[in-house]
Formats: structure tokens, C-alpha cells, sequence
């Protein structure tokens, strides 16, 4: 199964993809004034990394300041939790 955790902060959005527990791509920019386009050029960074498409992704959480940006998510981890 592949998942792919967003972290939407202040700052930087990051993006790492896990393929069957195993770390196989990763992204990460600037977040600006616009996370939700930082967050579809994150997740573009780390499948290009991870040399999978969007399809492939089974699930997609979110966390951080900017979750909410996160729209593509099927849940969001509490900053707390994460």
C-alpha cells in the first residue's frame, strides 16, 4: 500500500511517500501565500521522487498549520499527534 503524508507549516510544506513502510519519495517548498499550491507542488516533488503517479496513492493525510489546505486528504493528524 502506498500513503502520503502532507505537512502544510507556516514556512515549508512537506511531503513524504511511503511504499509498504518504506520511505520512497519525499518534497518540499516554500509555502508562500498560497498552500494549497505548495501542497500539489510538494506532492508533485515526491512522486516524481518516488517515480509513481497520483493514481497510485491509496491514501493521503494531512497535518501542520495548514491542513486545511490539504484538501486532497482523507484525514488530517492533529500537530499534537504528528
Amino acid at each position: 500500500m502506498i500513503t502520503a503524508g502532507i505537512d502544510c507549516g507556516a514556512k515549508n510544506t512537506k511531503t513524504v511517500i511511503i511504499k509498504d513502510g518504506r520511505l520512497v519519495g519525499k518534497g518540499k517548498v516554500l509555502t508562500g501565500f498560497d498552500p494549497q499550491k505548495a501542497v500539489a507542488q510538494s506532492l508533485a516533488t515526491a512522486l516524481k521522487n518516488a517515480g509513481i503517479s497520483r493514481q497510485e496513492i491509496h491514501k493521503i493525510v494531512g497535518t501542520g498549520c495548514g491542513k486545511t489546505a490539504v484538501k486532497i486528504a482523507a484525514g488530517a493528524i492533529k500537530e499534537i499527534e504528528a
